[in-house]
């Protein structure tokens, strides 16, 4: 029976991930502990690793997909195998952009950007303005 890969669940708060790129194309073969897919939470960029080893038969969610935590992204199994008829299939309606914008309600009062000294050096070093960033920490602080 193959086995179902889901996006993962990193965080008590965590409801949604994208689903940045995929490593592996359906029906290339797969190790467990191999790395298939980059994910991205609300907090991190990171490798999804394999689960099982087999063959990748079938990728649910495409690149830039946002993905419910837990939902299926994708299908790993003997070569050949077929998935369960009931199996979501579907793609998300419509994937939403990598980056974040700043709504100019969410900025403090003042010309000043609340953000911390690492997220300005980051974004100075990335050539990002603040002002396009919307902060992840307390009062929409960039942390």
């Amino acid at each position: 029976m193959p086995n179902r890969i889901i996006m993962p669940k990193t965080g008590m708060a965590m409801e949604e991930g994208i689903l940045v790129r995929w490593l592996k194309q359906a029906g290339e073969p797969v190790s467990k502990g191999e790395a298939i897919a980059v994910i991205e939470t609300d907090k991190v960029t990171m490798e999804l690793e394999s689960d099982y080893d087999g063959t990748l038969l079938a990728i649910v969610r495409r690149d830039g997909d946002v993905v419910p935590a837990t939902h299926t992204i994708a299908w790993i199994g003997a070569p050949g195998e077929k998935i369960p008829a009931d199996a979501e299939t579907a793609p998300a309606a419509a994937p939403r952009p990598l980056t974040r914008e700043r709504p100019p309600a969410a900025r403090i009062s003042g010309s000043k950007i609340p953000a911390t000294p690492a997220a300005r050096a980051a974004a100075a070093a990335a050539g990002i303005p603040l002002a396009s960033v919307a902060g992840s920490g307390p009062a929409e602080r960039s942390v």
